[in-house]
């Protein structure tokens, strides 16, 4: 990907009209494209939603997932990641 594109997929995907009823496609560079094997194995996909979940909670608390957590802005999670890992650069 050249330099210059940055998130033209992205907005692309998120602005194009003809795309507004279209889910659950993976696109690179503008195109729609085949996921990797990887990406369509269940099991390592499920291992690493567990991954993230566990992360999560590690970083946040039992109440991470909760629907009245008091983390309502995302920027403030990365906050907390950066405060217990200062060697963390977060921009």
């Amino acid at each position: 990907m050249l330099q210059q594109q940055g998130a033209a997929t992205t907005v692309y995907v998120a602005t194009f009209p003809e795309l507004a009823d279209v889910g659950g496609m993976y696109f690179n560079n503008c195109w729609v494209c085949e996921p990797s094997p990887l990406a369509k194995d269940t099991e390592f996909c499920e291992k690493v939603y567990q991954l993230g979940e566990q992360t999560i909670l590690s970083k946040m608390g039992a109440d991470a997932f909760e629907t009245d957590s008091p983390i309502k802005d995302p920027a403030l999670l990365f906050d907390k990641v950066s405060a217990d890992n200062p060697s963390t650069n977060v921009v």
